[in-house]
Order: C-alpha cells, then structure tokens, then sequence
C-alpha cells in the first residue's frame, strides 16, 4: 500500500464534498488507519496538526447524519433534496462498516437508511450501458445500485433472500461486476453452494464509457468493487491474486482518477494487505556509503536532503517483500498553464454594478463587481457533476451570495441556479450539469486591497472523468 500512498493522499485532500466524496474521503480511513499516520499529510484537529483517521471517520458519519431527510434517504449535497441512488446505498455501506469497526453510527439513523434499501428493491431498474466492440454500442443491465444494496443488506444481517434468489435465477440481467457482489450477498449469509453458483469463473474486463453520475460506473472503479467483493467473501480465492495485480498496475500506470475509482481501489486493496501482513524483511539505507536510515516495520521516509549525498543503496534482510519507490512533486515556477477547451467551455466576464463589462480588469479599491461565469458543454453532450472553480485575485474578496440579492441588478436576464455552491476565502465553487447551452452563474465580489494581482484561470471539471475539462482567462488585476 506504500506504493498507492500519493493517491491516497490525493483521495483524502480532495475539496469538494457531495455525498459519494464525503464517504470517498472518509472510507479508506477506516482500514488504513496506519498507513494514513505516516503519510504525514495535516488535518486541523483542534489545537493540533495530524492527520487523525478516527477523527476523519467520525465527522464523516455526522456530516452524513445532518444529510438524512424526512424518509430516510441522504440528500447528496447538504442542505439540498437532491438524491443518487449509488450514493445513498454507499453512504449506508460506510455506515455498516464504520459501526463493525467501533465507530459511533445512531441505530436509528442507520435502520432508516437500510429501511430505504429495502424499499427500493420493490422497483426493478435498468441503466444503458456503452461498450465498444469495434464501435460503441448500448445494452441494458440491472442498476448496479439495486445489486449493491442487496450485498449492503447482507452485510449489516438484515438480507433480503427473495430479491437475492430472484436475480441468481436471472443472472443474464447482471453485470459482471454485479454477479460479484450478488455471490459476494450469499456467502455473507453463509449460503456457499449459491454464491459459487453465481460467482463467474474469472472477471472479464470490457471497455466501457464512464458515468458522470448515475452509478459513477468506469472500467477501474468496477474492476475495484469487484475485488472489494471478493475479498470480503473469499480470502483464498484463486482470481484474487490476478485481480490484484491487474489493479495495481493500472493504478500505476494512469495519470487521474476520481473518488468513486479511488476509494474502491484503496479499499480492496487495503483489505487484501491487512490480509497478506507478515513480512519481517528489514533495511539499511545508505547514501554515499553512509547509512542515512533503517526500516523495521513502520514506513521509513527519506528527503532530497538526504538522498543526494550520493549513490542510494538498500541492504536488505529478513522474509517477504520490501517496497520502495521515489517521489517527486511541485508547481510550475513560472505560474503559465494551459488553456484548453476538452468537451468543456467555460468564461469569465467582469461588469461594474450598471451591467457595464470591465474588460481591462482595473478597478477603484472598494468597487463592487459582478462577475458572470459562464459553462456549456460542447459537442451537444451532457455532463453531469461539473465543478466550476473561480480563484479569485488576492485583492478580491466575495460578498455573500447568501446575503447579497443578485436580483437587485435589473440588468441581470439569463441567470441560472447551480446544484450546489461553496464559498471559500480564495474561491468559489459551483456545482451543476453542463449541456449544449450556454449557462450563466452571477455573483458579487469587491476590491478590498490596492496594488496588482495574479488572476488564475476559471475552471470547470467532471468530477469524474478528468478528461472533460476547461481553463480559461488568467492575468493581472489591479485595484487602485
């Protein structure tokens, strides 16, 4: 798991947080409780820096609790009605586990959940799924969410036999990564001679077009449930291995992932190491000849100070396998980047509070500006769960949309109301769909502070597929 560390932490600092990235964040850390204190990334836990997984645990679960509705349900942004089917079924298998391992879960919050588990299963749903096979074609299976609430029930002891009997005779309807997790629903209810019945003789992997929301399905993020499954179900499992390697080296090898992919794959592969402990190999670092440091059982981390003294050699001794990768990482020093449109448009436009547009972005210390973002998607697509990113200038500071009216500007005829926004001191953050139309977002900043101010790029993002992406409009600003 050392290897994956960069990822993980990628995981845990991710900013936003919907329902699926709060529980994304926070899952992991119930397994990798170990790993994640030595990656010595901080989080502000009261009058300390540390990175503190059971705090991290604990205020995911009462984030989530704030997050239930009147019927049960897990609204998937705070303070809104908006619900995910996937998202509701992950946030209560968070809920199970985080309670298995110690954590405080309110009976009541988590019998209202799986009480809408159980509801659900009365709908019978199919999602269109695309593969490619020379061309991209469609087909429909059952929605992965219903197969996933089945193992969720099964592994919190409530499972419901008559849905799980009906899709083992109906396996032709299933995914194969839902034929996984349905054999995995058996075998924790102790019924073997089923889950070898459904389980399939090895994991054929097809190329398919990721979700932008929905189930967030993709190509890695089910090869992870799948080993998840099969951990959980059979440890000794001779497809494990292979699984495991499979995921490995394509985590390795690809260069971004998002949460859904993430937290699957750290916690398929964080259980199949607690799994495999054992090893008593022991190291002696050096550098130049001398021994810059010693690894026992705890990760040993080395700085460039250290390792440049010359020449690194590792001496090794004991059982098992030793691990070591280099890693670097930084900035540009010279703040260029690039701007692109890929599937995504996204623009920003400064207006003095008359709806005149400011275009030489100068301004009077103490002006109020509106600013207008504007998205659309290219390519007559739709893009679900796009984040539009405005980092504002240091001389800037917003005023509140949640006490500033936008509609008190006349002049303003075409605005639109994102899913979700977030302010932060830097930044604002709006969350919404992207279509083949042009969408305006409006909201008020004031020039505060004189002098001149590096202005970054607005930018819009799938959340889940890094691919679909636009940056836009960097600069100077400057308040006199």
């Amino acid at each position: 798991m050392v290897r994956f560390t960069k990822n993980l932490n990628y995981l845990l600092g991710y900013p936003h947080g919907c329902l699926e990235q709060t529980v994304s964040k926070a899952f992991p850390q119930i397994y990798l409780a170990d790993i994640i204190k030595e990656m010595g990334s901080t989080v502000r836990t009261g009058d300390e820096d540390e990175l503190n997984p059971n705090f991290n645990v604990q205020a995911a679960i009462r984030k989530i609790s704030g997050m239930q509705q009147y019927n049960g349900s897990f609204a998937y942004w705070p303070g809104s009605n908006s619900y995910n089917n996937w998202a509701h079924v992950y946030a209560t298998h968070f809920l199970v586990e985080a309670k298995k391992a110690g954590f405080e879960v309110n009976n009541d919050l988590l019998e209202k959940a799986l009480t809408v588990l159980h509801a659900d299963l009365k709908n019978k749903r199919f999602e269109e799924e695309w593969f490619y096979q020379n061309n991209w074609i469609s087909r429909k299976y059952i929605d992965r969410s219903v197969i996933y609430s089945l193992f969720v029930l099964a592994n919190a002891g409530k499972a419901d036999k008559a849905s799980m009997n009906y899709y083992k005779a109906n396996l032709q309807e299933l995914s194969i990564d839902s034929r996984y997790l349905l054999a995995a629903a058996f075998s924790l209810t102790g019924d073997m001679s089923a889950y070898r019945a459904v389980l399939p003789a090895n994991y054929k992997e097809e190329q398919t077009r990721g979700q932008f929301g929905n189930n967030f399905s993709s190509d890695l993020r089910n090869a992870s449930i799948t080993l998840y499954a099969l951990v959980q179900a059979e440890p000794k499992n001779a497809q494990i291995g292979v699984l495991a390697n499979n995921l490995s080296e394509r985590i390795s090898k690809l260069g971004y992932f998002n949460t859904q992919e993430l937290s699957f794959a750290m916690l398929a592969l964080g259980k199949l190491a607690k799994n495999n402990s054992g090893s008593t190999a022991t190291a002696i670092v050096k550098a130049g000849g001398k021994t810059i440091g010693n690894f026992s059982s705890k990760s040993l981390v080395l700085t460039q100070k250290e390792l440049t003294q010359g020449d690194v050699s590792l001496q090794v001794a004991g059982s098992g396998n030793l691990y070591y990768f280099w890693e670097t990482e930084g900035i540009s020093a010279t703040g260029k980047y690039k701007e692109e449109d890929n599937y995504l448009e996204v623009r920003r436009t400064y207006y003095n509070r008359f709806g005149q547009v400011i275009s030489n972005n100068q301004f009077n210390q103490n002006d109020l500006v509106v600013v207008k973002v504007s998205l659309r998607a290219l390519q007559s697509l739709q893009v679900e769960n796009v984040v539009i990113t405005d980092m504002l200038p240091a001389g800037f500071e917003i005023e509140n949309p949640r006490l500033t009216d936008i509609q008190n500007y006349e002049w303003i005829q075409n605005k639109s109301n994102p899913e979700h926004f977030d302010i932060r001191d830097d930044r604002i953050n709006f969350y919404t769909t992207a279509v083949n139309q042009v969408h305006n977002y409006y909201y008020v900043v004031r020039a505060v502070s004189k002098g001149t101010f590096q202005l970054g790029p607005v930018s819009a993002d799938a959340m889940y597929n890094g691919a679909y992406h636009s940056y836009h409009g960097g600069g100077l600003v400057v308040v006199k």
